[in-house]
């Protein structure tokens, strides 16, 4: 929670499906723009919809709207969040995965490499249903960019 790194030297922050794992959000996005130059850029994805997983260190999990006001609140401007999929493409994913680790996992490779290829074309229906009927309702996962504003 605290970067071995002085203030504002870097152009970009990078934090990809970490935010969940941290017991307090606010101050990994507070540390990371402390660590960004004046316009300088964070990239950062968190869930929104996902099983348990890194147990007992999963804690969150977010909306757009909490991923704005966090963003906000550590002194970033928000540029752009936009979820990763819609309600299909979430609910298809959701529901191989589930296949995949409560009935397949601890199988032998070979099995679950067959039942993936068969569950593959349902993950190409959810999305082909999320570009039909857009990327509305549940998503797996948004992306923020966000910039440190030039004061």
């Amino acid at each position: 929670m605290s970067l071995p790194f002085g203030d504002g030297v870097f152009d970009t922050v990078l934090c990809n499906e970490v935010l969940e794992h941290v017991p307090e959000p606010f101050n990994l996005l507070s540390e990371a723009a402390r660590v960004l130059r004046p316009g300088g850029v964070l990239l950062l994805t968190a869930p929104q919809t996902w099983g348990l997983h890194s147990e007992p260190h999963d804690f969150y999990r977010f909306t757009m709207y909490g991923l704005f006001y966090l963003a906000q609140k550590s002194g970033l401007e928000v540029l752009d969040i936009t979820p990763t999929s819609g309600f299909w493409a979430t609910f298809v994913q959701r529901l191989t995965d589930t296949i995949i680790s409560n009935y397949v996992g601890g199988r032998s490779r070979w099995v679950t490499k067959v039942v993936s290829l068969l569950l593959a074309p349902l993950l190409l229906v959810g999305c082909g249903l999320d570009k039909v009927f857009g990327k509305r309702g549940d998503t797996l996962d948004h992306v923020v960019v966000a910039r440190k504003p030039f004061r």
